[in-house]
């Protein structure tokens, strides 16, 4: 596809809590420190963040934790908890940007849009869109597809491809967008759909948790992209402290116990991701920003 190859290269106290941060006479660290609190934002994507049993669990929430006990170091002997709210992949972004958000411990790809309104951590992953189709189709590309009808989560990455790419590559595709990455699922088993664009892993997970692997396949899609925690702009003391908490995490081999945990093993509620040594090979390869998309 030309699209896809012009960009190979290029990579959760209670609600009332919820109020705009204050923070003209002091630093956002400060003012976490002061409140006794951290508003941590994240939605429905697993194996990066998701609901288990009532708690917000995740490969991010679980980075996230780490950031909190960094900031408790700093606080002590105040203790400082996390308010975790839920909330839709579209209006999460809109909550930093307004200040009633400190973190978006989801799962944010970096791109250079988002770079100019909000801050972004160093890179946590490393991974790539896919689609999930029949296996029966003997679809090898996207192309396949070609005036067809496709969905995705509205307010994505994955949405905003899938336009470019029909407008660049004139698939002539049919964008049905759908709430969460399950009901974009249920589009595709009610041949609503043709196609289901998502993030790697989280098209792994639908498929291998719900034990279809025999009737549909996930396809990787284009150049690999940059996964990192978000939060809103001119944030030099809370970006310091998470980048300085997600080296500590790398050097320690931390930060890879917390991938094989999330991505190659069996995860509460789901099942096992299928380990790809390709998206490892890529992660192992990045350090920083040398490449992140362009929207």
């Amino acid at each position: 596809m030309k699209f896809l190859k012009k960009y190979t290269g290029k990579f959760f106290l209670f609600i009332f809590m919820l109020l705009p941060i204050d923070n003209s006479h002091a630093t956002t660290l400060d003012e976490i420190i002061s409140r006794g609190y951290i508003n941590i934002v994240y939605h429905d994507t697993p194996p990066y963040s998701y609901e288990n049993n009532g708690v917000a669990i995740g490969f991010t929430i679980d980075i996230c934790s780490e950031i909190i006990s960094a900031i408790n170091k700093k606080s002590s002997p105040k203790k400082i908890t996390a308010n975790y709210i839920s909330t839709k992949l579209s209006e999460r972004l809109e909550l930093i940007k307004s200040e009633k958000i400190d973190l978006d411990c989801s799962n944010s790809f970096i791109t250079k849009t988002r770079v100019e309104s909000l801050s972004a951590s160093i890179p946590i992953y490393v991974t790539s869109d896919a689609y999930i189709h029949k296996k029966s189709d003997h679809a090898h590309r996207l192309d396949d597809y070609k005036g067809r009808s496709i969905s995705s989560v509205k307010g994505s990455i994955d949405t905003t491809m899938i336009g470019r790419a029909n407008r660049f590559d004139n698939l002539n595709m049919l964008m049905l967008p759908a709430g969460t990455m399950n009901s974009a699922f249920e589009k595709l088993t009610t041949g609503e759909v043709a196609v289901v664009v998502l993030e790697y892993m989280k098209a792994n997970y639908l498929v291998h948790s719900l034990d279809k692997d025999n009737i549909y396949e996930v396809t990787k899609i284009g150049p690999p992209f940059l996964v990192g925690i978000l939060m809103k702009k001119n944030n030099d003391d809370l970006l310091t402290l998470v980048n300085d908490t997600i080296t500590h995490l790398t050097k320690t081999g931390r930060l890879q116990t917390l991938r094989d945990r999330w991505f190659t093993q069996k995860a509460p509620g789901y099942g096992i991701i299928k380990n790809d040594q390709e998206i490892q090979n890529i992660h192992a390869n990045a350090t920083d920003f040398a490449s992140f998309r362009d929207y």
